[in-house]
């Protein structure tokens, strides 16, 4: 009888460690600051839905915070205009992508910005379906290009 009790309770834990293989369960932990060429791998990860969240951003000072989102198997690269210093950057930020035939959406995280005209910060939203190399080339170019940051300067990586 006990023979059959500790088999049955070595069954169910098997049974339960089997199926709980959900994404929030394999979790793949990230550096919490990265140089532009790491980007790569921390974008390999968010491919594999590796991460908490469908998304990370790298960020130098907090204005040029660039999110990185995997939604509905397609990518993006948001940019989230929460402060009034962001607001230089982005008819900059706009020119380069119109420039890369990138098309911008304009939407929002809801999130409120630190400034009056608007209730929710805007998102400018580009769309990036390619594949881990080319968002890495797009990001690093916008932040030589647009924010003026040097190849070799330290990212906070931000969830």
């Amino acid at each position: 009888m006990e023979v059959y009790l500790v088999f049955g309770v070595i069954i169910i834990i098997f049974i339960f460690l089997f199926f709980r293989k959900d994404k929030n369960q394999i979790q793949t932990s990230v550096p919490q600051s990265i140089k532009i060429s790491e980007l790569k791998n921390i974008l390999m990860i968010l491919q594999k839905g590796d991460l908490t969240d469908n998304f990370f951003g790298i960020t130098t000072n907090g204005d040029d915070c660039l999110y990185f989102v995997k939604e509905n198997g397609r990518n993006y690269i948001d940019y989230e205009v929460i402060s009034t210093e962001q607001k230089k950057y982005v008819e900059e930020l706009s020119k380069f992508y119109e420039k890369q035939g990138l098309k911008i959406v304009k939407t929002t995280y809801g999130n409120a910005p630190s400034y009056d005209e608007t209730k929710e910060a805007p998102v400018y939203r580009i769309e990036v379906n390619s594949n881990v190399e080319e968002i890495e080339k797009i990001a690093r170019e916008v932040y030589q290009k647009v924010f003026q940051i040097k190849e070799d300067f330290e990212f906070e990586v931000v969830p």
